[in-house]
């Protein structure tokens, strides 16, 4: 016995092209014509701008519930450049940031963020191998995937391994020699350099009179004595929370990380 299958789709191009040639012939237009009339009626249909951009790539959406308090971080990825982009709200005394990781490539080219704080308007150049980041774009797609597949996840940040970094600001960068993925990114703010500080550093609080400039002050001490090298921090600490899924054999696990970022610039005395 033979069954009649309906196919959806192909129904759908023949009502498409039975409308291209009666409104083509009963309007006296070219094809083109009907077509770009056709293009700009989808336009309006609702729904078709959040298709547009999807089209362009999903952004994600991470609950995290820290200290009572519940926010939404977002987070997209760039399969084409090796990146992702993510926006944390201020929260709990932490700075709104938004942030552009471009991972490392297979030739060995280092892999680099671009920082920044929205109060402040400066984006701090970072390299990714010091920052603690666990894994490459792919785990954190699968991370993110995993914890989407839960129902109505909220990551509760009690108990998750915080990786705390602190930076010094070495100087200013040119945007003009970043790659263009970087470069384009939050592109009004100026670009400062960051190294990361010694563990061992003595580090003095967030002062909201601190200025961008180095600020370097004589204090009582002998003359031949090295000098004493201090670190204000320039503004609060952003952070973002990670969730990575790395296959180790037929195990996979998926571990989450809370990333602190402080920016601190020199207060030296000799």
């Amino acid at each position: 016995m033979v069954r009649n299958v309906f196919h959806p789709c192909s129904t759908m191009r023949i009502y498409v092209v039975l409308v291209l040639c009666l409104a083509g012939a009963a309007c006296a237009k070219s094809v083109e014509d009907v077509l770009q009339a056709l293009r700009a009626a989808l336009e309006n249909v609702d729904g078709a701008p959040e298709l547009g951009t999807r089209a362009e790539g999903d952004t994600e959406t991470v609950k995290v519930s820290e200290n009572g308090v519940v926010f939404a971080e977002t987070i997209s990825f760039d399969d084409a450049n090796n990146c992702e982009t993510l926006h944390v709200p201020a929260h709990n005394e932490r700075a709104e940031v938004d942030i552009r990781h471009c991972f490392g490539d297979e030739e060995g080219k280092a892999g680099k963020s671009l920082y920044c704080f929205s109060k402040e308007s400066e984006c701090y150049l970072l390299p990714i191998e010091d920052e603690g980041e666990p894994a490459g774009l792919e785990e954190q797609e699968e991370g993110i995937e995993n914890f989407e597949s839960q129902s109505n996840p909220v990551l509760d940040a009690e108990g998750i391994e915080v990786h705390a970094n602190n930076w010094v600001v070495t100087g200013a960068a040119d945007r003009a020699e970043l790659p263009e993925v970087l470069a384009s990114f939050q592109a009004d703010f100026p670009v400062f350099f960051a190294a990361k500080i010694d563990d061992d550093a003595e580090l003095l609080p967030y002062d909201d009179d601190a200025t961008g400039e180095n600020d370097k002050r004589q204090l009582p001490g002998c003359g031949n004595q090295s000098p004493v090298i201090k670190y204000i921090a320039r503004n609060p600490s952003g952070c973002e929370y990670l969730v990575t899924c790395t296959r180790m054999g037929q195990t996979t696990s998926c571990p989450t990380r809370h990333v602190t970022d402080m920016i601190f610039m020199v207060k030296s005395s000799s």
